[in-house]
């Protein structure tokens, strides 16, 4: 996360002047950047409704929650982060970054790994008079690639290695700037299109998984699912990420040595009628998101 503004310097000419001119102002400021998440079982909702917009949430039984994010308005919603970082004195300096919406956030998981998400965000202002707040913590443990499977039409696909990614951009008008606004920009303001985009790692096993549905440009429902420990009778924590209208945009697979073939398979997500173009199910044992 970084502040980022554009400086005007002065090109007017002067007797006797050798270098740039002295006559240089800020006209505008914003903030933004990118930040890495272990993906956990809690905490996670508030991010995910912001993303997405829209959230139903359900009481599943006792302590165990149920809330499907789906795309809508954006507008209104903002987010303040702050961030930490220590002095060589050993205090610790807050940098806030108020009027923060997401842009993306980017899904991932590699062999051996833990689910990630890489969620960029765009800012209106980074400032540093604002104190630290104490952070609280909830005892994260975050789903590993041993919890996940990924399914395409509900049939799981043993022949996935890794999913490189899943990512799912906010098309954010981000340079709302007006006279009056002392060089601050106006609400970042959602409009078409958004998009849906990632990548699979494959071991080339079969036609049927990935080739055909490429060949013939066939709309699939792509589920990347990941099942966490127990939380409650039949409830286990999970994150459920649905690609209702997927088409892969695959390639044939090619033979380059001895080796077994493997296949990069990237992949967008369209606008079906109905249902939404992607869901997000968050089961956790928060109330809220």
């Amino acid at each position: 996360m970084e502040r980022r503004q554009q400086v005007f310097t002065s090109a007017g000419i002067r007797a006797g002047r050798r270098y740039g001119g002295q006559n240089r102002g800020i006209t505008r400021q914003d903030a933004g950047g990118t930040v890495k998440f272990e993906v956990a079982r809690k905490g996670f909702g508030l991010l995910f409704h912001h993303l997405l917009g829209a959230v139903s949430s359900v009481n599943d039984v006792g302590t165990s929650w149920s809330h499907t994010f789906t795309p809508g308005t954006l507008l209104g919603k903002g987010l303040t982060l702050q961030k930490g970082v220590e002095k060589t004195d050993g205090t610790v300096q807050a940098f806030t970054y108020t009027g923060s919406k997401v842009v993306s956030a980017d899904f991932s998981v590699d062999q051996d790994g833990i689910l990630l998400v890489d969620m960029e965000f765009d800012c209106e202002l980074e400032e540093t008079s604002t104190a630290l707040a104490t952070a609280t913590y909830t005892a994260p443990v975050p789903f590993t690639y041993a919890q996940g499977v990924l399914k395409v039409d509900a049939v799981t696909r043993a022949s996935v290695r890794s999913v490189g990614s899943l990512k799912i951009t906010n098309n954010l008008l981000t340079d709302r700037y007006f006279l009056g606004s002392t060089g601050l920009k106006g609400q970042q303001i959602n409009v078409p299109f958004d998009s849906i985009a990632g990548s699979l790692d494959v071991e080339f096993q079969n036609l049927t998984d990935f080739y055909t549905l490429f060949a013939g440009d066939t709309s699939a429902v792509l589920v990347l699912e990941f099942v966490g420990g127990l939380i409650e009778g039949a409830h286990n924590y999970t994150l459920r990420i649905t690609v209702h209208d997927c088409r892969f945009e695959g390639e044939t697979p090619k033979v380059g040595g001895p080796e077994l073939v493997y296949q990069n398979v990237p992949f967008i997500g369209l606008d079906p009628a109905s249902p939404p173009a992607v869901t997000l199910l968050y089961k956790t044992t928060d109330t809220t998101p």
